[in-house]
């Protein structure tokens, strides 16, 4: 990612999601959704969770950079599939 693309008054671009990778997720996640992400891997990780997880929002509202977080917190590993 270049650069300029990062930049949006002065620090990222509000309008490209958080990356998986460790280092944009501390820096970039201002509201915490990686406790959030953890708690659903958590909870699809119980037995009794049928691992099914539906993530609804308007653009912008942050479905994109939560799913990279909880691939991040999966190890790297995506084993959902994600569908737009």
């Amino acid at each position: 990612m270049s650069n300029q693309s990062r930049v949006y008054s002065g620090k990222y671009n509000i309008h490209e999601p958080i990356s998986s990778l460790f280092e944009e997720i501390e820096n970039r996640d201002i509201l915490g959704r990686r406790h959030l992400a953890g708690r659903i891997l958590k909870r699809l990780g119980d037995a009794d969770c049928p691992r099914v997880l539906g993530v609804y929002g308007g653009w912008g509202t942050g479905k994109t950079s939560l799913k990279n977080m909880l691939i991040h917190q999966n190890g790297g590993i995506a084993e959902v599939l994600f569908a737009s």
